[in-house]
């Protein structure tokens, strides 16, 4: 959650802002956050997608789908068992 709160700080500035200089300044700093929260969120979607079952490379959807694949992935629990991407390490032994 703190990578959308770093993505909606520099929002809520440009919606603030008085003038185009303050704008252009906040939007360039929106969009180094984007970035930076991408290169944190497609590493972690590909660990739950492993959860699943499923390819990594599926993860470079977050990119697009954002929100609406993020949240499913946060509040749905993985297979039980292991999968072909290793033992489940999230278990009581």
């Amino acid at each position: 959650m703190l990578c959308y709160l770093a993505r909606m700080f520099p929002v809520y500035r440009i919606v603030i802002a008085t003038d185009e200089a303050t704008v252009a300044y906040w939007s360039s700093i929106f969009m180094l956050t984007a970035l930076g929260s991408f290169v944190v969120l497609v590493p972690l979607a590909a660990k739950r997608l492993h959860d699943f079952g499923k390819p990594a490379a599926l993860a470079f959807l977050a990119i697009f789908l954002d929100v609406l694949m993020y949240l499913p992935l946060c509040f749905i629990p993985g297979d039980k068992g292991p999968n072909r991407y290793g033992q489940a390490a999230n278990e009581p032994k």
